[in-house]
Formats: structure tokens, sequence, C-alpha cells
């Protein structure tokens, strides 16, 4: 049994937990969102960026709701219905099963966005008479960090309860994406916690750096990117990729079964 059979086959239980259709609803309210915020602009030609900031907002919450969702239940609905058993019981090793996971959770993903982007910039194009390609970076920052949230997710789902290892992703999440100025300034300068300033910037400098793929604010400025950018984030967030799912297996390597 191959990784890519297996990858096929948890693609296929993502579809039939009817995830999808989460998905074709948040791209219908994308299809409208455009003519909704110029509805109540008022004729002011600012709409565009507000219906962008909104857009990419939702994409990339969406994006991490359903890869922290995804990777912490997939591993273990295996287990709790013993399909994991006659699976490893082939001559497949728990490496090639992580990454079948990590598969389809990075195609569903890969697929979800792609859907809302074309349906973002269909509503966007109707509306301006033009493509935005900023929106397409965007998204693709969202995807990143999604992918890196969703691989954190899926290690600690080896050993911790599904409940424990969302909130493990979800906190991730939220201090990879804590800005410098936010922990100087309230922490330090407002609440004077050096402690928990102290605490954030450990955690901050331990965990994957989220704000790298934070790419909302030049998809809706239109303001360009240094040369290499999207591909020295593309790298890093495969490094992060390779590192957890090695973590992943040493893991499960430990699990009696």
């Amino acid at each position: 049994m191959r990784p890519l059979f297996l990858c096929q086959l948890y693609l296929t239980g993502i579809l039939r937990r009817q995830l999808h259709l989460a998905t074709l609803l948040l791209a219908i309210l994308l299809l409208i969102l455009p003519a909704y915020v110029d509805a109540f602009s008022m004729g002011l030609h600012s709409f565009e960026r507000v219906a962008k900031e909104f857009g990419l907002t939702a994409i990339s919450y969406f994006a991490v709701a359903m890869a922290i969702m995804l990777g912490c239940t997939s591993i273990p609905a295996d287990l709790e219905s013993r399909a994991l058993y006659p699976i490893l019981a082939r001559p497949l090793s728990r490496g090639s099963y992580m990454l079948a996971h990590f598969l389809a959770l990075l195609l569903w993903l890969g697929g979800s966005l792609l859907l809302l982007l074309g349906c973002f910039c269909l509503a966007l194009r109707i509306k301006t008479g033009h493509f935005d390609t900023g929106v397409a970076v965007g998204v693709y920052g969202a995807f990143l960090q999604a992918m890196v949230v969703g691989t954190v997710c899926l290690v600690f789902s080896v050993r911790c309860s599904p409940p424990l290892a969302g909130t493990i992703g979800a906190a991730v999440f939220l201090v990879g994406n804590l800005s410098g100025a936010f922990i100087r300034f309230f922490l330090v300068e407002d609440r004077e916690s050096i402690v928990s300033a102290t605490l954030a910037k450990t955690l901050k400098g331990i965990m994957p750096n989220l704000s790298l793929f934070a790419l909302k604010d030049p998809a809706v400025h239109s303001i360009a990117l240094p040369s290499g950018y999207l591909a020295a984030i593309s790298y890093n967030a495969l490094i992060w990729v390779v590192i957890l799912l090695l973590l992943a297996q040493l893991a499960f390597q430990r699990v009696d079964l």
C-alpha cells in the first residue's frame, strides 16, 4: 500500500465529512463581498481595499481553522476506528503513514484555497474591471501559514487528544503571529510585564515565525515584495514541515499500538 493511495483514501474521507460545504459557503460569500462593500461605500473608490481586507482575512482564518481541525483529528480518528491496524500490518512504514495524512491535508487546503481565490478574483474583476494578482500572493501566504499550523497539529495528535492538539496548534498560530512591536509596547511599556514579554519572546524564538507568511497588507495596499521573498518563505515553510514530520515519525515510533 503506497502513501499516494492512502492519501487518496484520506482525501476521500475528508470529502465524506462534507467539509467542502464550508468551503462552498465561504466561496459564495466571497462572490458577493465586493458588491456588498461597494453598496455601502457611498461612491468612494476605497471599496476595493476594504473588500480585499475582509476577503483575505476570512480566507486566512478559514484556512487555519480547517488545518487545525483536520490536523488534530485525522490520526486519532484512525486509532478510534481501529483502521490503523490493518494499514500498518502491511509493508508500510509509520513515516509513510504520516506522510499520507500530511499530503491529504495539503491537497485539501490547496484545492479549497484555489476555489476561494478564483471566486474572490472573479468578484473583484466584475466590480473593478481588472484582475488583482496581489490577492493570489495573500492567499499563498495563508496557505503556507495553514500548512505549518496543520503539521503542528498532526505532530501533537500522535501523543495528545484532539482538543489538546488543536489548542497547541491555535497557540502556535497566535504566538507565531505576535509582532515585536506588540511585545515591546503592550507587554513591556504598557503593562510593564517583563516576565510575560520574555516568555513571549522565548516562545516566538522556538516556534515558527508565522508573521513571515502574513502577506495580507502587501496584497491590500499593493506593496511590492522584495525579490525572492516568496521563494524564501516557501523554503522556510518547507524546512519547518520537514522538521515537524520527522519529529512526528519519531514520536509515532514510540507509540505502542
